[in-house]
């Protein structure tokens, strides 16, 4: 080996071991920075575990949620422990900032109503509207639209229900509409024309009108879910339903409208 070639190879191993010190530091850092992460993480979150976030301002049941550009919309409902009065409350939850915001009340007190979002707007349909000293059924279709901070009103529902909830076909599946299922009644709002009909039930439920309440409504693939609520049979016993209903002209939605019956 040539006295420039030992210097060359000299050079280079100079080289290769200053690269495997930089590989060693980078090594440490990552490993330093993983740890200081593993160190933080349990106080803001952990799998399997529960974070208390910011509480509404009013304990409450019977309300409404809607969940609009990524912001959580809780309206009317009853103050918890009370049975009779009902109240027009609406307020915003921003998970982002962790913080609650008051909204334009709804146009009038109201609780135990359906729930639904279409094309960013929520709507609040039927209800348990204060009566003297007790509630009694509405048949109200009211709209929220949270880019304007407004209320208005859509044609009312041909038959006042409570005890009720609501869900949103999004037209991939199924025709755009919004049922409203509960008090043995599934009542079918087209939002495009402002028009109701009605479709099938859930099964056993229409001539027991005051046996079911409560249910929750779930849409997915544009198929609806009830699932839950209170639901007595014969002999007084409660027990818990999942039915699925797959609307009218299921598949083609554009190919076929969804005109259940042509009157309510």
């Amino acid at each position: 080996m040539t006295a420039f070639q030992y210097s060359n190879a000299l050079s280079l191993q100079s080289k290769i071991d200053h690269l495997n010190e930089v590989i060693v530091d980078r090594d440490t850092l990552i490993t330093q920075l993983a740890r200081a992460i593993t160190a933080i993480e349990p106080s803001v979150a952990s799998e399997g575990s529960w974070v208390a976030k910011a509480r509404m301002g009013l304990a409450k049941t019977g309300f409404g949620v809607g969940v609009v550009n990524d912001k959580i919309y809780v309206i009317g409902g009853h103050p918890y422990g009370s049975t009779q009065v009902t109240i027009d409350d609406a307020s915003v939850y921003d998970p982002a900032t962790d913080e609650w915001h008051s909204k334009q009340p709804m146009p009038g007190p109201l609780a135990w109503f359906g729930t639904a979002i279409y094309q960013d707007k929520i709507y609040v349909i039927g209800g348990l509207a204060p009566n003297g000293t007790s509630r009694t059924r509405v048949n109200l279709n009211q709209i929220y639209d949270p880019a304007t901070g407004t209320w208005s009103l859509g044609s009312p529902l041909p038959n006042a229900q409570k005890s009720i909830s609501a869900g949103a076909t999004i037209g991939v599946m199924a025709a755009k509409r919004i049922y409203v299922v509960g008090d043995g009644l599934n009542q079918v709002y087209d939002p495009a024309n402002d028009s109701w009909t009605v479709a099938e039930p859930i099964p056993d439920s229409a001539n027991r009108l005051t046996n079911f309440d409560d249910a929750e409504i779930a849409v997915v693939n544009d198929q609806l879910y009830a699932l839950g609520g209170v639901y007595k049979d014969e002999n007084g016993n409660v027990y818990s339903v999942n039915e699925q209903y797959t609307p009218i002209g299921y598949g083609t939605p554009e190919q076929f409208p969804q005109s259940p019956s042509p009157e309510p």
